[in-house]
């Protein structure tokens, strides 16, 4: 998924500007998923990152899925996948570094997770996480 962000008209060379201390920006994809979307900016080669922010693609999923995750710091995340009534099904960790982190998980890796929907929570971020995953 690419946001692209073109002024209408060239008036005055001025450009969009967005912050983000005071803009929230989320995508929807074609399932109505939602994602969130971080601006980054890079100065003197050291990335600051405003917001640590999560995505999970594909979803719905047969089992794999791959994780895209911008951390402020190096850190280890718990990646917890729970059913609809809380229970513990699964728990990977992920070393992170600071800046763009991707892995892939095998959330069905035994083939003994149901086709149905679950929650996968990051504990670890500035804020713990839960989306919404969809096993067929």
């Amino acid at each position: 998924m690419e946001l692209v962000l073109k002024p209408k008209t060239d008036i005055n060379n001025e450009s969009l500007i967005i912050s983000s201390d005071i803009t929230a920006i989320e995508a929807v994809d074609g399932n109505f998923d939602t994602h969130d979307i971080t601006l980054q900016k890079a100065i003197n080669s050291d990335l600051i990152v405003a917001n640590e922010t999560w995505n999970l693609a594909p979803n719905p999923t047969e089992g794999l899925i791959t994780i895209n995750l911008l951390s402020k710091d190096t850190k280890t995340i718990n990646f917890i996948l729970t059913d609809i009534t809380g229970r513990t099904l699964l728990t990977k960790k992920a070393d992170v570094i600071k800046g763009t982190n991707s892995f892939k998980f095998n959330l069905n890796e035994q083939n003994r997770i149901a086709s149905g929907i679950y929650y996968l929570k990051a504990t670890g971020l500035e804020a713990d996480k839960v989306k919404k995953v969809v096993i067929r």
